[in-house]
């Protein structure tokens, strides 16, 4: 499994749907569902598509909105504006 050994760096539990076990001492995987079935909305919805190229930037966009997904507009702002440090992507980049 891919899984194995993450557990050296994270916390990491196993949880065996084939065992009919869903949720044990507070592990489940209900949060990285919520996770996957709001990105595949935002590429749907927002992208249409993505790219293999740039699928790493798109989940990082996903994963800031979605741990950002209970603060109200003005603070998403507020910290998009604070991660921004003054970086710029140019077309070119984008591109090459």
């Amino acid at each position: 499994m891919g899984y194995r050994g993450l557990d050296a760096e994270y916390v990491h539990a196993v949880i065996k749907h084939t065992a009919g076990e869903y949720v044990r001492e507070g592990v489940h995987t209900n949060t990285i569902e919520g996770f996957w079935s709001l990105f595949k909305r935002q590429i749907f919805g927002i992208h249409h598509w993505v790219s293999e190229k740039h699928l790493d930037q798109y989940v990082g966009e996903a994963t800031w909105r979605y741990n950002r997904r209970m603060a109200n507009d003005g603070g998403r702002a507020n910290a998009l504006l604070a991660a921004s440090e003054g970086k710029r992507l140019t077309y070119q980049a984008l591109i090459s």
